[in-house]
């Protein structure tokens, strides 16, 4: 179902997940989708908490029904489907010392990084929104397809590294931080490259077959099941190569689609 709007621009309500919710404390935020020829939307900016669209994604809407969330001013929709993902990958990065309210944001240390972070941005085909309602200061960068990650996560490592922000991201090709620590912690050190390079090729193998299923949850689930051996960890790579359900089932990641940020090997 489409809504018909005279501007051609509705808004989009996303559900975070619970660590968000837990977090930030946020349980949903709305992103703006423009009306296509085809009758669908498409999303037009790049959301903070989510990471279920990415910007340019193109969507199927329904009316939201969430009673929480007032329609008097602007009804609001929720993705019944995405058509046709855009390609585009979405980073999200939050920092760890919390904002100073009494200073202005460019006077404040904690978003003095984020300045810099943003200055190299600019440099680049990379774009980014800032957003400084919420106790710590964030950015939203949004990859464009066919665009070289490696210079952004290189950037956001060493920050990491700094001690000055955390990030999550859905790039389809380029393992997650939860993932390359839990590889570090669940292999010897002369496997744990080689248990990289298999995973990635995994992720690049899905992405080049239009699946956007090689995320974190799946990557958890195949480092789970491998028991910390190179053999096994071949063996649950095919198992999701198959089927990602399956590797899903496998390693009680089925029911709950946060349960893999909870495993602590």
């Amino acid at each position: 179902m489409n809504p018909t709007n005279d501007h051609q621009l509705i808004k989009v309500v996303l559900y975070t997940d619970n660590e968000t919710r837990e977090t930030f404390g946020v349980r949903t935020e709305s992103v703006w989708a423009s009306l296509t020829p085809e009758g669908n939307y498409t999303i037009e900016n790049t959301p903070f908490f989510s990471l279920e669209v990415c910007t340019n994604d193109i969507v199927e809407v329904a009316p939201n029904t969430d009673e929480h969330i007032s329609q008097e001013i602007n009804p609001t929709y929720t993705i019944a489907r995405i058509i046709q993902p855009s390609g585009h990958a979405t980073v999200h990065v939050h920092a760890l010392a919390p904002r100073d309210r009494n200073l202005e944001l460019e006077a404040d240390p904690s978003y003095a990084p984020f300045a810099e972070l943003h200055k190299f941005i600019d440099s680049t085909e990379y774009t980014f929104e800032g957003n400084d309602c919420t106790q710590h200061y964030m950015s939203a960068i949004d990859i464009p397809p066919h665009i070289d990650p490696a210079p952004l996560f290189t950037k956001l490592d060493a920050g990491c590294q700094a001690a000055h922000w955390t990030y999550t991201h859905n790039h389809p090709t380029t393992l997650s931080p939860r993932v390359q620590s839990l590889i570090t912690r669940c292999f010897s050190p002369e496997d744990a490259l080689l248990a990289t390079e298999l995973l990635t090729q995994y992720a690049q193998h899905l992405a080049e077959s239009g699946w956007s299923i090689g995320d974190e949850r799946v990557h958890i689930a195949i480092i789970k099941t491998s028991f910390g051996t190179i053999d096994d960890l071949m063996i649950a790579i095919e198992v999701a190569e198959q089927d990602w359900r399956d590797v899903l089932v496998h390693a009680g990641f089925a029911e709950d689609v946060d349960a893999h940020r909870h495993w602590n090997p």
